[in-house]
């Protein structure tokens, strides 16, 4: 299962290493003590897909720290976030979410692909999501805005920008984004 990828897309970003699929957490562990060490990263993000999928969240957003100490990473930011928001811990997901739009914009990355490419709508999406949850309604407004100008047909930012309306008091506005969901 030792496949050579050019192009694979782990939260819209492009790798090109060895990736090896539908592996158990113990598979990654023992990859980790064969690979070369400038694998290692891609190794743990791996072990920490499977670690989610085994519903181990702690265990996966630790190997995601790791990772991201040896390569950082802007789709480990985005899938660290993914895993503290679906444990509710909204303030330690906004600021991954936070870091890995900051590091999708460093200037010393030369490679030019759209904001689509990058996920920055869907980690803009999901740092407003974490914002409605903590009652940060005109934070996540912004972010919402800010996905929807990149991403006009994301619905389930319709979604929530809906809700913010509502929360705001303009059941209007918030019934019409409502509809475009």
């Amino acid at each position: 299962k030792n496949v050579w990828i050019e192009e694979e897309y782990l939260r819209g970003r492009v790798i090109s290493i060895p990736v090896w699929y539908g592996e158990p957490v113990d598979f990654y562990t023992k990859k980790l003590e064969t690979s070369p060490f400038s694998h290692h990263y891609i190794i743990y993000c791996l072990r920490a897909l499977a670690k989610t999928v085994a519903k181990d969240t702690s265990g996966a957003i630790d190997d995601y720290s790791f990772a991201m100490s040896y390569q950082p990473v802007d789709f480990a930011f985005g899938l660290k976030a993914d895993l503290h928001r679906a444990k509710g811990e909204y303030e330690k997901a906004i600021s991954n979410y936070t870091v890995g739009m900051e590091f999708c914009e460093l200037p010393f990355k030369k490679i030019k692909v759209s904001p689509l490419d990058k996920d920055q709508t869907g980690m803009l999406r999901d740092r407003g999501i974490c914002y409605f949850q903590v009652g940060e309604y005109d934070k996540a407004m912004v972010d919402f805005n800010e996905s929807i100008d990149i991403n006009p047909m994301d619905g389930k930012t319709h979604y929530y920008r809906g809700l913010v309306y509502i929360k705001k008091g303009d059941k209007i506005k918030g019934c019409a984004e409502l509809n475009k969901a």
